[in-house]
């Protein structure tokens, strides 16, 4: 019944031919974007697609009703492995500032096996991790109430994410400074000596003294940072990624890193550094 007054409600082209408007209520948004989860968590994709698809074109959506539609309808296409496609959903979703954290997650999933897939065309060693991603769950209970879209919840999550990323993205610039001027002290003062944890089981004394001989051998060293986007998590944690170009005297790479900062008693440090893809020049 439902479905058939969603269907009803979104032929829109008509209605307008007529001369009349018909548009979903809150609560029928509501209501329609609960019947496409519950067909998502039963695993009935096409089901869940169909619904979802109908309701994002209904023009008055909420912008939060909008962010987790195009998420949702991403992951349900990422799950068919259409990836293209899902890929173009999560560019629409990003027009949105709210609960962009884990919409930017999943694309940098798809990104990540794509990179994969072009290695491993080169080296075939390990395994591809297909992209899954991560469903977005909005309040059914505030949209039903909410009659109209309120421009200040357009505008208020800029603010709140803004404000630690202006801040964090500084002092990127800061840390690729010291160490392109090979200042280890410097260099090694932005990263938590308590909560940073190297890879391959390295620990943190053993990966300074490494650093120290990284910073200091060269002759030279040269780092450029590309595309730099910085996201807050939370108020305490912001992650940036960014695509890294080094050279030196003995070395140069062009890589995709993510450095995750989080901020203990107002200081914001480096708690983790990835790779997610290189490629050695």
């Amino acid at each position: 019944m439902l479905a058939f007054a969603i269907a009803s409600a979104l032929q829109l082209s008509s209605a307008h031919a007529a001369g009349q408007e018909s548009f979903l209520t809150p609560k029928q948004q509501a209501q329609a974007f609960k019947e496409g989860w519950v067909a998502a968590q039963r695993d009935d994709l096409k089901k869940a697609y169909k619904i979802w698809n109908q309701l994002s074109q209904n023009p008055t959506n909420a912008p939060e009703l909008k962010r987790a539609l195009e998420n949702n309808l991403a992951v349900v296409l990422m799950r068919q492995k259409k990836y293209d496609q899902a890929q173009k959903r999560l560019d629409a979703a990003l027009q949105a500032d709210q609960q962009v954290a884990k919409t930017l997650d999943n694309l940098n999933q798809i990104y990540a096996y794509q990179a994969q897939k072009a290695y491993n065309r080169v080296f075939e060693k390990s395994k591809l991790k297909e992209p899954k991603g991560d469903w977005l769950v909005i309040d059914l209970n505030r949209l039903a109430k909410t009659e109209n879209t309120r421009q200040d919840q357009k505008d208020a999550p800029e603010k709140r994410f803004s404000e630690a990323a202006f801040e964090v993205t500084g002092l990127v610039e800061g840390w690729r400074q010291a160490w392109a001027s090979q200042d280890v002290d410097r260099y090694l003062s932005f990263y938590d000596d308590r909560q940073f944890m190297p890879k391959n089981g390295m620990n943190y004394e053993a990966w300074e003294r490494s650093r120290h001989r990284s910073l200091r051998n060269p002759e030279f060293i040269k780092v450029y940072l590309d595309d730099v986007q910085a996201v807050e998590i939370t108020s305490e944690l912001v992650r940036v990624d960014f695509r890294q170009r080094y050279k030196s005297d003995r070395f140069q790479d062009t890589i995709h890193k993510v450095l995750l900062w989080k901020k203990d008693r107002g200081d914001w440090k480096i708690i983790q550094e990835e790779v997610v893809y290189a490629k050695k020049n």
